[in-house]
């Protein structure tokens, strides 16, 4: 490490400025707002330190269910019709941080099981989906700018806040109090967007509502997704019931607030992601919406409708679904397994949703591919639309049709 680099990262601990906050700071669509929050004699942008929600004690109900989740861990494991693929990093984080979930599964601890689902977003087994423990009270105020910046772009996305260019006024949402601000983005998509006070979730608190980092864009995407899907396929009335799978669905961040936007146009929602991952979200999903209405893998029994989760290991039992979604992760999938998804997608179902990156190392050793690389080689495939992301800077969502 050369000198200069080691004096800088010496500067930046005497700020509590570690290297996740560096990261935090530079995808801060508002940019100009950065030098405001460290001015100390500007107070314009409203951001605080964020606020933890409660650790419930076990309790028989959520022990049984991670009795399930057990069981069906282990039911992805014995199937290898396909066996499970990582990416570098993934299996990376695998050995370096989810040791302590792999102990609970591989003991078949359903009561240490549980304890640790009650605060799992506050460790690091969420490394690769959410922030997890790298928030803490001496370096708040880049999540805090983070989440606020990003509240501030959904609200232009919709409509209700002028946009930013640098040119004008910087942060002049804020002449409103955030519980203004989040009242209107409630009162134009018609639904609640609080986080559920669950499993450790951490954020802002806007009077008795909890907004975490992730939300603003989960809920972007999760309107993008929906509006795209709808304006395409104008076939499907208000009493249509549509069926969607989520690729890397991850703890379940965005299909909570797909499915609360989607209400009664929504039949199943499919979940797909390594056997690890999705013992976070059958117990997170089943704790908001009931565990009943969760379908595991290998369970004899099934439910009509609801949430069913599946394992990378063994997804060919799947039904088919009107719509395929990915967010922030196709780019990072092996390529023996994307091709395998494309090949199940032809198949199976009608369009495929992708908000991805598109940014490669000259070796290739993070991301592997791109989603264009993948999809517009494919004549199956058409590109219907294609757009940057309102949230993050160089994210891109697409949607294409899948031809029969």
């Amino acid at each position: 490490m050369s000198f200069i680099k080691k004096l800088l990262i010496q500067i930046l601990k005497l700020f509590n400025i570690s290297h996740h906050d560096v990261y935090l700071l530079k995808s801060i669509s508002h940019s100009g707002w950065v030098f405001k929050v460290y001015n100390p004699f500007d107070k314009s942008i409203p951001t605080q330190k964020f606020l933890f929600s409660e650790v419930e004690e076990t309790n028989d109900k959520d022990t049984m269910m991670c009795e399930r989740i057990i069981n069906s861990y282990f039911s992805s494991l014995a199937n290898k019709s396909n066996d499970e693929m990582r990416s570098k990093e993934w299996s990376r984080i695998k050995n370096t941080h989810q040791s302590k979930l792999f102990d609970c599964l591989n003991d078949k601890n359903h009561k240490k099981l549980n304890e640790l689902f009650n605060s799992f977003l506050r460790t690091e087994i969420v490394y690769g989906i959410d922030t997890g423990n790298f928030y803490n009270n001496k370096n708040w105020k880049p999540h805090s700018l983070k989440l606020l910046s990003d509240l501030a772009r959904l609200c232009e996305y919709l409509g209700i806040s002028r946009a930013e260019s640098g040119q004008g006024e910087l942060a002049h949402i804020f002449k409103d109090e955030l519980s203004i601000i989040k009242q209107k983005i409630e009162t134009k998509l018609n639904v609640k967007i609080d986080s559920p006070q669950i499993c450790g979730a951490y954020g802002l608190k806007i009077e008795n509502s909890l907004i975490t980092l992730q939300s603003p864009e989960s809920i972007y995407v999760a309107h993008k997704l929906i509006s795209d899907f709808f304006k395409i396929e104008n076939s499907f009335s208000n009493n249509a019931k549509v069926n969607i799978l989520e690729i890397g669905g991850g703890y379940g961040a965005s299909a909570y607030f797909i499915i609360n936007l989607l209400k009664n146009s929504l039949n199943n929602y499919y979940l797909l992601d390594l056997p690890i991952i999705n013992t976070m979200s059958a117990f997170y999903l089943g704790k908001i919406f009931g565990h009943n209405k969760i379908q595991l893998y290998g369970e004899s029994h099934s439910i009509e409708k609801g949430i069913k989760i599946f394992p990378t290991t063994d997804y060919n039992s799947m039904e088919k679904v009107n719509l395929v979604f990915n967010q922030n992760s196709f780019p990072e999938i092996p390529i023996e397994q994307s091709k395998a998804y494309i090949e199940w997608m032809e198949n199976n179902a009608e369009y495929f949703f992708s908000y991805n990156h598109e940014s490669l190392l000259k070796d290739r050793s993070m991301a592997v591919t791109t989603v264009p690389e993948q999809f517009n080689a494919n004549s199956k495939f058409n590109l219907m639309n294609r757009e940057f992301s309102w949230m993050r800077p160089g994210y891109i969502h697409e949607i294409y049709k899948i031809i029969e």
